[in-house]
């Protein structure tokens, strides 16, 4: 049975496309690894290096729930049944739902930090930013679930949710968020933009520590640009997808075939936006092939960073990498809470 603009995907569809979203599960993997062991060894405990190291982790607990399933569906499709594919789709919901939200919160504490400079307490917003980004998604699966909208026939350990409730509460809630996240983006490049230099350049320099000139640089505006289009690059075709086939019967084999592997990839993009394009941060690995080789080990050094900091626990002794362990001569590189993460 065909629809408009392709076929129903066979099973060779459904394996090349295991094997695609599999591949950039792992880029993910590894971009998640290595922003969290960024922050493991380099933080300060500065409030934004805490939202992206939330946001780090909801990507890699997404992409490893990816190439787990991937690599199920590839290899032992015999795994296939009712109660493993509800704890794959568990998962997705509660990963990637906080994982767009964290960008949202990111958003918002960036705009009120140029908003109202050193006059932000942004510590006193911590507890809103969990209940926000933890909450929002808890809610959504208690009620997809809860409600019995999840049908009890998966497909390749996809529990999708009968087309309704799947655009009530889970479509229409991220797209909101996204429309959410531009705004205040947009808001906070219009508050950049209208510094004026006979009045503003001290509140400006307060307002992102480390930029000295009320000429916003184009590095700057640039990421800034890439937080908000990560987002839609990431879930545009999935959303896209969902609808022309829920609603119009038309199944398209580009968005079947780029709907999986863009959505899933979003912890890779977030690793580029967030640290890749972050000067201060290739700054700390002293050079390209030391920051090459770290990315490349980054999920096996993370497993025995967080193995040494569970012994040094068990031992009673003072976490080694905390924040005041950080030497005094690297602490200039964690002063800027738009450059330095």
């Amino acid at each position: 049975m065909s629809g408009i603009g392709g076929l129903y995907p066979s099973v060779s569809d459904a394996q090349l496309l295991s094997k695609l979203t599999l591949g950039t599960g792992c880029a993910s993997l590894w971009g998640a690894s290595f922003m969290v062991v960024s922050f493991i060894l380099y933080s300060r405990g500065k409030t934004l290096s805490k939202l992206v190291l939330f946001l780090s982790l909801c990507d890699f607990f997404w992409s490893s729930r990816e190439v787990a399933l991937n690599l199920i569906i590839i290899y032992r499709p015999q795994l296939d049944t009712y109660p493993v594919c509800m704890a794959f789709r568990v998962v997705f919901q509660l990963a990637s739902g906080s994982s767009v939200l964290w960008i949202c919160c990111i958003s918002i504490y960036l705009y009120l930090h140029v908003l109202y400079g050193e006059g932000f307490k942004e510590e006193k917003l911590m507890l809103s930013y969990h209940l926000l980004s933890w909450g929002v998604p808890i809610l959504l699966t208690v009620i997809i679930f809860a409600g019995g909208h999840i049908p009890d026939t998966p497909t390749n350990l996809i529990c999708t949710p009968m087309p309704y409730p799947h655009m009530f509460f889970w479509i229409i809630p991220l797209f909101v968020v996204m429309l959410i996240t531009t705004f205040i983006y947009v808001l906070l490049i219009r508050q950049l933009l209208k510094k004026k230099p006979d009045e503003d350049k001290e509140s400006l320099h307060h307002s992102f520590r480390g930029l000295s000139n009320v000429n916003i640089p184009p590095m700057l505006l640039f990421r800034l640009s890439l937080y908000v289009v990560v987002l839609f690059v990431c879930w545009t075709p999935d959303i896209t997808r969902f609808t022309l086939e829920s609603f119009a019967n038309i199944h398209n084999r580009v968005f079947f075939f780029t709907s999986g592997p863009f959505m899933v990839s979003q912890g890779a993009f977030n690793c580029l936006v967030y640290g890749v394009t972050n000067r201060q941060l290739r700054n700390r690995y002293g050079g390209f092939w030391q920051g090459f080789w770290l990315f490349l080990l980054a999920p096996f050094v993370l497993v025995g960073l967080v193995g040494k900091i569970i012994l040094f626990k068990m031992l009673g002794k003072p976490n080694p990498y905390a924040s005041e362990s950080i030497p005094p001569e690297n602490t200039h590189l964690l002063h800027n809470p738009v450059e330095v993460n």
